[in-house]
């Protein structure tokens, strides 16, 4: 969580951001089954209308995005090695 940390603090983001996003990566890591709002909500203490709320958020696109190009590549990457 240190690394997410740093990372976050190197982004122009608004502290309320920050806490939404450090939340929300810690609930992911911990939440089993399925990851939709409703079970994010059960496994934190933010409810499900603050994380559908702020999931449209420019800055949260933006990180998603850069980790799915990061996991795709990293995929791509290892099945060309192989």
């Amino acid at each position: 969580m240190e690394l997410a940390i740093k990372i976050l603090n190197r982004i122009k983001i608004s502290k309320p951001q920050k806490k939404f996003l450090l939340t929300l990566f810690t609930t992911i890591l911990v939440t089993r089954g399925k990851i939709n709002f409703r079970n994010l909500s059960r496994y934190s203490e933010l409810c499900e209308h603050t994380y559908s709320r702020n999931w449209t958020c420019p800055v949260l696109v933006g990180i998603l995005s850069v980790l799915k190009k990061e996991t795709h590549y990293a995929t791509n990457t290892s099945a060309l090695s192989s």
